[in-house]
């Protein structure tokens, strides 16, 4: 029985002291928990409010997505008509290089044969009209 009555001391005045030592810790977590939570409930709270405006900024957003997708387009139709531009300018080079060619081996006769060059100058403005 005097063992009995040493392990309810001990009980009583080691483990109960420890026991309420940490009951006092995990409950003061607790309380520091419960003020976080009434925290972010309340940053919640104000959130909410913050998110009335975001179906506005979703239909921007679209808008702009739509607009972005068409400048895409159109800045790909102007690339295209640039490299057609392009092959046309070499076209036009060689071609402007052969009617140069053609001017140079029609040209008129040298001035001194003045009465050839008056009996084409008839053909000669025709050419020049058309």
């Amino acid at each position: 029985m005097v063992l009995w009555w040493i392990g309810n001391a001990i009980l009583l005045l080691v483990v109960l002291p420890v026991v309420i030592y940490l009951l006092n810790r995990v409950l003061a977590a607790v309380e520091r928990i419960r003020a976080a939570t009434d925290d972010i409930l309340a940053g919640g709270v104000e959130l909410v409010g913050e998110l009335t405006v975001v179906p506005d900024g979703l239909a921007v957003t679209d808008s702009i997505v739509i607009s972005a997708l068409i400048i895409a387009i159109t800045a790909l139709g102007l690339l295209r008509v640039i490299f057609h531009l392009r092959a046309i300018r070499k076209t036009l080079v060689a071609t402007t290089g052969g009617v140069q060619a053609v001017a140079q081996l029609t040209s008129t006769v040298p001035e001194r044969l003045t009465s050839v060059n008056a009996s084409l100058k008839p053909v000669r403005d025709f050419c020049e009209t058309v």
